[in-house]
């Protein structure tokens, strides 16, 4: 049983170079969410920068904070609309890169949306499939501070102990994850 339902909206772009006109607003749209609002009456939303975190083209990812810190707002505001509409809370989350300062190097205002308070839940997670075993949790407990906001370890379903040409990845199994577990949950997160 789900204690949440979370509709996942993964925030893609083409890496490479590829996606400059992403600095125009018209990409971020809240759209997306709004229809999967107005669609499903769920207990939570979810946006993941994560998975594909390259939202602007290189050089362009100071100039897009403002882009994106207005996408989020729009966003939660009709999270906000939406929750009148079924009367119930409808949770935010938002998945980020491991690091603050990646994330502000990405585009992503982490810090900012935090201070805002616009998500109920911030899931530090690494990049992609490998599960990270050293994620900096005091230091986003730190910027949570006392904060009505619960930090939760992203975990992955690979390990990759290093990144190198044709490396073998392998699978996380029980033992891992609840080691990881055990470990995050005495540096204090909320949730795995």
């Amino acid at each position: 049983v789900f204690l949440y339902t979370f509709i996942a909206l993964a925030i893609t772009a083409v890496v490479c170079g590829l996606c400059s006109f992403l600095l125009q607003k018209a990409v971020f749209d809240s759209a997306a969410s709004e229809e999967a609002l107005d669609t499903f009456d769920c207990d939570g939303l979810e946006l993941d920068f994560v998975r594909e975190p390259y939202c602007f083209s290189i050089g362009g990812e100071y100039a897009g904070l403002a882009i994106l810190n207005s996408f989020i707002e729009e966003v939660r505001v009709l999270v906000c609309r939406a929750e009148q509409e079924y009367g119930h809370p409808i949770r935010m989350g938002v998945r980020v890169p491991d690091e603050p300062k990646t994330a502000m190097r990405l585009g992503l205002d982490v810090i900012s949306w935090i201070q805002r308070q616009y998500f109920d839940l911030v899931t530090v997670s690494a990049h992609w499939s490998s599960i990270d075993g050293d994620l900096p949790i005091d230091m986003w407990k730190s910027l949570i501070g006392d904060r009505p906001i619960q930090l939760a370890a992203g975990f992955e379903i690979l390990i990759d102990a290093y990144n190198r040409r044709g490396r073998a990845y392998q699978n996380v199994d029980l033992d891992t994850v609840m080691g990881l577990g055990c470990a995050y949950e005495a540096m204090g997160v909320d949730s795995i």
